[in-house]
């Protein structure tokens, strides 16, 4: 998952302008792992397990970002592609923040060419 305090379009900055008032830096991405963490210059590792909302809501409560990316999944964990990505929406929403899910073969097959609202997931 990514996490990150993203600057605001239209400053013509690369950066955003200083936040007032809040704990959080102007800008300050991060990653969060469960197991071990990457090797990306300028990035805060986090260790989180999504598959516990304590978790989710302490990490993401703390550095209140802006906007969360989450793509976790295990193919055969239900727990963290489904519940895990229900605690990250739960904790962003609850920080304020917006939220992109990039989903797994996990909840669709990727047989049909077209999903929506009405398609089989693959727990069905």
């Amino acid at each position: 998952m990514l996490i990150s305090n993203t600057p605001h379009p239209g400053t013509g900055n690369s950066q955003p302008p200083p936040i007032t008032g809040q704990s959080r830096k102007p800008y300050s991405p991060g990653r969060t792992y469960l197991t071990r963490s990457g090797e990306i210059a300028g990035v805060e590792w986090l260790p989180l397990d999504i598959r516990r909302r304590e978790e989710a809501d302490a990490l993401i409560g703390a550095w209140r970002p802006e906007v969360v990316v989450n793509a976790a999944y295990r193919q055969t964990d239900w727990a963290t592609t489904a519940v895990g990505a229900a605690n990250v929406a739960l904790a962003t929403f609850a920080a304020g923040g917006r939220l992109v899910h990039v989903s797994s073969d996990a909840v669709f097959s990727g047989a049909a060419i077209h999903y929506d609202e009405t398609s089989d997931f693959v727990g069905d």
